[in-house]
């Protein structure tokens, strides 16, 4: 390794730690004209997205309720090397929102693990006792040829770069040896790497995909359709605060003397009232009711900006229509009502659903997939667990648990054939 490190190339490394690859990336702090250009790359899309996933009401609010539909309890089925597995199935339930999120907000989510050991009767197994998230910004990905597989490589943070080539520096000034120390002994190839210049280093781990193209290697983030109607939703905010401030700044105009009665040089109407105006007193409560004594030739009030255009919400229908319409997600999944009483709020939520049950099997499938890593580690003989999720609970489920049950109550089924009954998101489907 320390031969192959001389090359600035990406080179394969099995421990690339989780060091603080967040501190150098401006996010979610973007600019106007960054929000509201069209981005240029998938990676400037991603962080566009970010942005209204985080701070746009409607946006955040949808995906919120996808993860929590997703992020269900995980089952996984009797097994006689349960004890092997365990710790996995508790180290993904851990970070299912995390992952959800990821895959709803990026399009991809890059999970990493630490293998731990456990010993039963003398005997020793490795396991996974942890399960975290690659920061997305530093994930560059291509498509293996002939295969439906992803070489993933990891663009080293200049802030790790920073905190190795000064022993132990960070980018405030603070200093902290012992970590370094500590990383220096438990990442030796890692610091290596970075001491002579390696830019990125592929990693061996398998990302979870929401959608896959065939004319793109980054799959499809499920904001990408509302990304304009996002936009004018933005603009549309502005125009509000616009408005805002121009009613804060209102002005009280007072205006005097008339064509029959001109206000002269020496006249001192003008000068009265605003002494009397500026001789009132704040801080009683009796000032709210405030007299003025002039002629009939003084006229006052409020010059105020047109508010109508504030006080309607109806601007930001169309464009809320066409973010729901957009992502393919029903009003009725965000406030458990339609806009309409007689919309059939059955049909309207098949969209979101299905897209939630295609992103917990794309979690099933890499659970799967790492259980056969375990298994190869492990060299057992038996087949790997079988997990799912709990159902979401749709009006249609609950009526068919309820004949089921009611079915075994009455001695028509077996409890075995209610089992085997209740639907489930097995990663086969």
């Amino acid at each position: 390794m320390t031969r192959l490190a001389k090359s600035k190339a990406a080179l394969a490394l099995d421990a690339v730690p989780r060091m603080f690859s967040s501190i150098d990336v401006n996010y979610p702090m973007l600019s106007r004209n960054d929000i509201l250009q069209e981005p240029q790359s998938f990676h400037e899309e991603m962080r566009l997205l970010r942005y209204f996933a985080r701070f746009d009401a409607l946006a955040a609010s949808i995906i919120q309720r996808m993860v929590q539909f997703s992020a269900r309890t995980l089952h996984m089925t009797e097994h006689p090397d349960a004890l092997v597995y365990e710790p996995l199935r508790q180290a993904i339930e851990r970070m299912l929102h995390a992952i959800f999120y990821d895959l709803y907000v990026n399009g991809f989510a890059v999970p990493s693990y630490t293998f731990g050991t456990i010993t039963q009767q003398r005997k020793r197994y490795t396991t996974i006792s942890d399960v975290w998230l690659r920061h997305p910004d530093y994930i560059r990905m291509h498509r293996m040829p002939n295969s439906s597989g992803y070489v993933v490589y990891y663009r080293i943070p200049q802030s790790d770069r920073s905190f190795i080539l000064t022993k132990g520096t960070f980018p405030d000034g603070t200093k902290d040896p012992a970590l370094y120390d500590m990383i220096v002994r438990q990442f030796p190839e890692y610091v290596a790497l970075i001491e002579s210049g390696v830019q990125e280093v592929r990693l061996p781990v398998t990302p979870i995909l929401r959608t896959e193209q065939s004319y793109t290697t980054y799959p499809f983030p499920l904001l990408t359709p509302a990304l304009p109607a996002l936009q004018h939703r933005y603009r549309l905010l502005e125009l509000d605060r616009h408005f805002i401030a121009r009613a804060v700044d209102a002005i009280f105009h007072i205006s005097a003397g008339n064509d029959q009665f001109p206000v002269t040089e020496d006249d001192t109407t003008l000068e009265d009232l605003q002494r009397q105006l500026q001789q009132r007193p704040r801080d009683d409560a009796a000032a709210k009711v405030y007299m003025l004594f002039t002629n009939h030739t003084v006229k006052m009030g409020w010059v105020l900006p047109p508010l109508d255009t504030l006080l309607s919400y109806d601007k930001y229908a169309a464009a809320n229509a066409d973010v729901l319409y957009a992502l393919g997600f029903s009003r009725i999944l965000l406030v458990g009502e339609n806009e309409r009483s007689n919309a059939g709020g059955n049909i309207s939520t098949l969209g979101a659903l299905q897209s939630i049950i295609s992103a917990q099997q794309a979690v099933l499938r890499w659970i799967k997939q790492t259980c056969e890593i375990i298994r190869e580690r492990n060299r057992l003989s038996t087949p790997i667990p079988d997990f799912w999720f709990d159902p979401i609970m749709t009006p249609e489920y609950v009526n068919f648990v309820r004949l089921m049950f009611e079915a075994a109550d009455r001695e028509l089924i077996t409890s075995e054939q209610l089992q085997a009954a209740l639907p489930r998101i097995p990663a086969s489907t």
